[in-house]
């Protein structure tokens, strides 16, 4: 386990875990000491405060939800002493709302979503700590566009954030992204779809192409539907939305794969 303060080796990434409860501290600092990483723990924001006055962590996990200073305040505090230092929040709640919506305006680096696999704790932590290197802008005209993912974004949350839904992985949303670091936009995404959110770079005149092309696209095919509609009985119509979606679906346009 973990102790409160320790004397570090300079060259190691030191990690701070701030939650009240205890047997999740102690799992978690366990796990990270095992992968080489030197961790401290605070049970409260006034410890995690006073802590990182005596020691200059590099990362610090808080859980927003803590009696006395909550993890919004305790992040606050921790930026005013340190604002380098790399901040992700531990939270249940599932919306983009309250408490980890303050925390995102209040510049949070990382939002954790419990109960999560300690695999998604460590690639965070990981990209954290190499934000400062360049992410590679992908050639988005080499991709094709899967229009079941366009279909779970609005075009206007689309544009606002300058984005484009490539296609779905299991419970991950795959997004190619002006600004791939914009955290707030990742979460809007998540609050609409509920699925992880996993974002690409790419240049912001290829996305706007994109975003002509497959959410044009998309309202064609809406249009044939509403034309088909009227003319037809319920069940032709329905019959003649499947077929839509069908074709949608097996036009070179809408398949999901990255060309090599």
């Amino acid at each position: 386990m973990a102790q409160q303060t320790t004397a570090i080796a300079e060259e190691t990434q030191r990690i701070l875990i701030v939650d009240d409860d205890p047997g999740m501290c102690e799992t978690l600092a366990d796990i990270l000491e095992e992968k080489g990483y030197a961790v401290g723990v605070a049970q409260d924001g006034i410890q995690a405060v006073e802590q990182m006055k005596a020691l200059p962590y590099d990362l610090i996990l808080i859980d927003i939800m803590m009696p006395g200073m909550n993890g919004v305040e305790t992040l606050r505090q921790i930026k005013a002493i340190n604002a380098a230092a790399t901040t992700i929040i531990m939270t249940g709640h599932s919306r983009l709302e309250g408490l980890v919506s303050e925390a995102l305006w209040n510049g949070v680096d990382g939002v954790l979503y419990k109960p999560f696999e300690i695999d998604a704790v460590i690639q965070m932590i990981e990209r954290k700590r190499h934000r400062g290197d360049e992410q590679p802008v992908i050639d988005l005209k080499r991709y094709q566009v899967d229009a079941q993912a366009v279909r779970l974004i609005p075009e206007e949350m689309a544009r606002k954030h300058t984005l484009i839904p490539l296609r779905q992985e299991g419970g991950h949303l795959v997004v190619a992204m002006a600004n791939p670091g914009d955290l707030y936009a990742i979460e809007d995404l998540r609050a609409r779809t509920s699925l992880n959110i996993k974002p690409l770079k790419a240049s912001r005149s290829d996305i706007e192409s994109a975003l002509a092309l497959h959410y044009q696209h998309a309202i064609e095919i809406e249009r044939q539907i509403e034309r088909i509609a009227p003319a037809v009985g319920e069940a032709e119509a329905e019959a003649a939305q499947r077929l839509s979606a069908e074709v949608v679906s097996q036009t070179p346009i809408a398949r999901a794969v990255e060309l090599i």
